[in-house]
């Protein structure tokens, strides 16, 4: 008979409950009993042969739809509610949508709610999902240089890094082609430095500034919408504003590039909408090999109410670089943590993401510690406060004093790669650890191609120490800081 073994649910061929039958006919009735097909017993085995087969068949699907692998349908849904994982129904497709539009001097304030929304040339309705002024969505200008007096200028920009507001004054001294290419050439670093991922999307070309665009005539976009601002800048240049936006129509519908046609809920300075990339196509019902594999991918997390899952947790969010968390099992305060709880260090991140990735990841019964506290909501309509300390930093300025191959010395390109290299060494480096003055050499050495450099001497002070009080030092931080270089000088030995 059917039955379940260590290797699951084992059941009988027709052949094994035909003879096991056929044994039990013949210590019933006789070892002479005629069992042929064209008996009357061996009609009768036949008949029963069939039914148990047929009865063992049904115990086999009932086992195998309660489990993961093998249920199918309705049994799947119902063998995943014991994992509390539901199927997904139709997912509705989204994407960015940006808005081109001429700065007139006062719709750079412009709300775009979540009420406004987009039409695709896939007929379907696209709804704004995260509001805000055009100012703070920038993902793209064209800012004329030509067009500028000589003066000081002023812009504001959002740290994707940090999340802060960046701030700097860059001067056009003169008119000449030098003149622009260098107040140029001073805001796109501006941009670059404050922004991750933009390298490649800031052009200049004959007087004018193409901010996310690929060339002059094909816009792509910033990676990530910002705050950017100038109130020094004449009206009348084109800017670009990138919203997310959500499919009002759920299932599979998806939108190619420069599918979105308009803008609904138009304003003075409107021109265009567009998207520089497919939208998210959205989905129909989750099919069944789907949903096995969401659950088994699941099962491979790390389960909540351990340190690994609000280390995942806090990894995963938006603009985080770095985390590190100090854990106090002691019933003794610590700097690094107060006694009986975790202190969770983070460079980056919204505050609020960070405490609610803690909040849904910590055990019920760990105090967590830190500077920073958040009110989080819980599901008993009550409130928690979790504590966590953002990151700060331990700046410094850096003098390379080298010795080249030959009479040129290091051409600003050399020099900016230097800079990346070390600004890469920085970030590497995981939160409350310094940096050796030979690390910091070897960055700049790695810089260049070998031999370039015959030797190197590298220099550190602190932004507020006096001009004169560079020394070869090894970089500290605090438990609760990242190691930044706040401004290079490079000089060139005899």
């Amino acid at each position: 008979m059917a039955e379940l073994t260590d290797f699951g649910f084992e059941r009988q061929n027709r052949t094994d409950i035909t003879n096991r039958l056929n044994t039990s006919f013949r210590n019933k009735f006789g070892a002479n009993l005629l069992l042929t097909d064209d008996a009357i017993a061996g009609l009768i085995r036949s008949l029963m042969a069939e039914r148990e087969l047929e009865w063992e068949k049904l115990l086999e699907d009932v086992y195998y739809s309660r489990t993961l692998n093998g249920a199918e349908g309705i049994a799947l849904d119902d063998a995943a509610s014991y994992f509390g994982i539901i199927r997904q129904g139709k997912q509705a497709g989204s994407g960015e949508a940006h808005i081109e539009f001429l700065d007139n001097g006062a719709n750079l304030g412009t709300a775009v709610t979540t009420s406004d929304t987009f039409t695709g040339s896939n007929g379907l309705t696209y709804q704004v999902t995260s509001g805000g002024t055009l100012n703070t969505h920038i993902t793209g200008a064209v800012i004329d240089v030509n067009a500028l007096t000589v003066g000081d200028y002023t812009f504001f920009i959002t740290n994707t890094i940090n999340g802060l507001v960046e701030e700097s004054k860059i001067t056009l001294s003169g008119t000449s082609n030098g003149d622009l290419l260098d107040f140029a050439d001073s805001l796109t670093l501006f941009i670059t430095r404050s922004t991750e991922g933009n390298d490649s999307s800031i052009l200049y070309a004959d007087g004018i500034l193409y901010i996310g665009y690929a060339s002059s005539e094909v816009y792509i976009g910033l990676a990530q919408p910002v705050y950017f601002e100038s109130v020094d800048l004449p009206s009348g240049f084109t800017y670009w504003s990138g919203f997310d936006v959500i499919a009002t129509v759920t299932g599979y519908n998806p939108l190619p590039a420069d599918g979105i046609s308009s803008f609904i809920n138009t304003f003075p300075g409107y021109v265009s909408a567009t998207n520089p990339t497919d939208f998210g196509p959205g989905a129909e019902n989750e099919t069944d090999a789907e949903f096995r594999i969401r659950i088994q991918t699941r099962e491979l997390n790390t389960p909540a109410g351990t340190r690994d899952s609000v280390a995942m947790a806090v990894s995963k969010l938006s603009n985080v670089i770095s985390y590190r968390i100090y854990d106090n099992p002691t019933p003794v305060d610590r700097v690094e943590a107060d006694a009986l709880s975790f202190n969770t260090v983070v460079r980056g991140g919204s505050n609020t993401a960070v405490a609610k990735a803690i909040y849904d990841n910590k055990p019920i019964n760990v105090n967590t510690s830190g500077i920073t506290v958040v009110a989080i909501s819980t599901a008993d309509g009550q409130t928690e406060n979790i504590f966590f300390t953002e990151a700060s930093e331990a700046p410094y300025s850096m003098k390379v004093v080298y010795r080249v191959n030959n009479t040129s010395p290091l051409s600003s390109l050399e020099q900016a790669s230097i800079r990346d290299s070390v600004q890469g060494l920085l970030t590497s480096q995981p939160l409350g650890l310094g940096v050796s003055n030979s690390q910091l050499a070897s960055a700049v050495l790695v810089a260049l191609p070998a031999g370039r450099l015959l030797s190197v001497q590298v220099l550190l002070k602190r932004p507020s120490d006096g001009p004169t009080e560079y020394s070869e030092i090894d970089i500290s931080a605090g438990f609760d800081q990242f190691v930044s270089i706040e401004d290079f000088e490079f000089e060139r030995m005899a």
